[in-house]
């Protein structure tokens, strides 16, 4: 069901257009909505660096995508839901969840986080978390996820693939890069790590929740380890072809998995 930002209300967090703002429109965050979601993006302009590690130091739900024909930007996804009237809540007030989501935007954006704002509280996080924890299992795949908590920072992660690159061709390598950008791309919130240091290859999907509004953080917490579960089990099978060791030319006849439908980024 379509759960769109109010015309009104999203008004208020774009920009307000001045003469010869035009140069500084990538410096600015743009605002985009889809049925389910909102987005605040930046163009990032040519060869912004790897996708892929690039998002890595980024606070915040920030990630560098590509796609839809408008080039590299940066994007921090947020579900519609969290911004529509609460029943439950009589006191929720839509228009200052919209504007304490765009200052954590901006700020984090910027490399820091609105003033005086803590981490969320470790207990409260697991109580979202819920029962399943953060184990993720698919057939024979199982990973734990763990939860990254300091007084600057605030993720959970999961590995996916560890293994020794020895041996590992480079259509291979190509496969396995060509599969986690499409994951990036395609799904909201999630950012996914590639890395190949001392003879060991090593792959890892993330959010970053650093900043968030305590009034958003079970939303946000709550959907975004939805994703997270999504995107380590959607990869599941294609990191057993990596683990079973199958022969190098497999890769070279199979092209990577196209991205699901049902989390298609428009």
């Amino acid at each position: 069901m379509s759960q769109m930002v109010s015309a009104a209300l999203l008004e208020r967090c774009r920009p307000a257009s001045r003469p010869g703002r035009k140069k500084r429109r990538r410096k600015e965050l743009q605002v985009r909505q889809s049925p389910q979601w909102l987005t605040f993006e930046s163009l990032a302009g040519k060869a912004p660096g790897d996708p892929l590690s690039a998002s890595e130091d980024k606070l915040g739900l920030w990630k560098l995508v590509n796609g839809d024909g408008r080039g590299y930007r940066w994007v921090f996804d947020l579900p519609s839901s969290l911004f529509a009237h609460n029943r439950h809540d009589p006191e929720a007030n839509p228009s200052e969840m919209l504007a304490s989501c765009l200052a954590w935007a901006n700020n984090t954006f910027r490399g820091k986080c609105p003033e005086g704002r803590r981490p969320l509280p470790q207990n409260q996080i697991r109580e979202w978390i819920g029962k399943g924890g953060l184990t993720v299992q698919a057939g024979s795949f199982v990973r734990q996820g763990e939860m990254l908590r300091s007084s600057d920072r605030l993720c959970i992660r999961f590995p996916v693939l560890s293994r020794s690159s020895d041996g590992l061709s480079d259509s291979a390598r190509l496969w396995l890069r060509a599969t986690l950008l499409s994951a990036q791309n395609a799904w909201r919130m999630v950012r996914l790590r590639l890395s190949e240091e001392e003879g060991k290859i090593s792959t890892w999907a993330k959010v970053d929740f650093t900043g968030v509004p305590e009034a958003a953080g079970g939303h946000v917490v709550k959907a975004s380890l939805a994703a997270l579960r999504w995107v380590v089990k959607w990869l599941a099978s294609s990191v057993v072809l990596f683990e079973d060791g199958l022969q190098p030319q497999l890769f070279e006849t199979v092209r990577p998995r196209g991205k699901p439908e049902r989390s298609e980024r428009r």
